[in-house]
């Protein structure tokens, strides 16, 4: 787990899209989540609303949305692909995003088949970050 003067964890075996996903690649396919950035800023996601499987995306589509109480995010796929599997479970227990984003709070399994979107390493990702909290003028 990678950690700097910011609070997010941010695992080093992932690739990371610039608007808070991770990408976790394993063979032809990816696994894509959220940040802990992305959860903890949010606040406590109430709803999730995910593709069918055997969906196609390009890079760049909108892939999947998240609703908290005062704030819906809508998701770029970091990769063009088919959905192979969604996780079920957001369904019905959509805080496993907040309670474990880089574990079982996983959102879409794809076949990659396509071009990725610029994808950054942990270190990039955080530096991102970095730039986020110098630009809101606060200190994370």
């Amino acid at each position: 787990m990678k950690e700097t003067a910011l609070k997010w964890q941010c695992p080093a075996d992932r690739s990371y899209h610039p608007e808070h996903l991770w990408v976790k690649r394993e063979g032809t396919q990816v696994v894509v989540g959220v940040t802990d950035y992305l959860q903890d800023t949010a606040g406590s996601i109430l709803f999730v609303q995910l593709p069918p499987p055997g969906s196609r995306f390009a890079a760049g589509d909108p892939l999947f949305s998240l609703e908290a109480a005062k704030w819906v995010g809508h998701f770029p796929a970091p990769v063009g692909g088919r959905v192979v599997a969604v996780n079920e479970a957001l369904h019905t227990r959509p805080g496993l995003v907040n309670a474990d984003c880089y574990g079982d709070g996983w959102l879409v399994r794809m076949a990659v088949d396509g071009a990725e979107a610029p994808l950054l390493t942990a270190e990039d990702y955080l530096r991102h970050l970095e730039e986020l909290a110098g630009e809101e003028g606060s200190q994370a």
